[in-house]
């Protein structure tokens, strides 16, 4: 059995983080592509980075159907 405090802890820090640097930095990334522009190496492994954490998290999220 999972830990509830510790769902939640982890749950307030990838919301900050969603929050303040990544979701920021995405909307970048699509504002660049849908001008036409091309994504860059940085860019792409930025994507490929957020698509692994978003994947490694699924089994917290899956437990609080509240945050989905």
């Amino acid at each position: 059995m999972t830990d509830p405090t510790s769902d939640t802890a982890l749950i307030i820090v990838l919301l900050d983080r969603l929050e303040k640097w990544r979701l920021p930095k995405l909307l970048a990334l699509k504002e660049k592509v849908d001008g036409g522009g091309r994504l860059d190496d940085e860019e792409l492994d930025f994507l490929e980075k957020a698509i692994t954490d978003a994947r490694d998290v699924m089994s917290v999220i899956d437990r609080h159907p509240e945050y989905q």
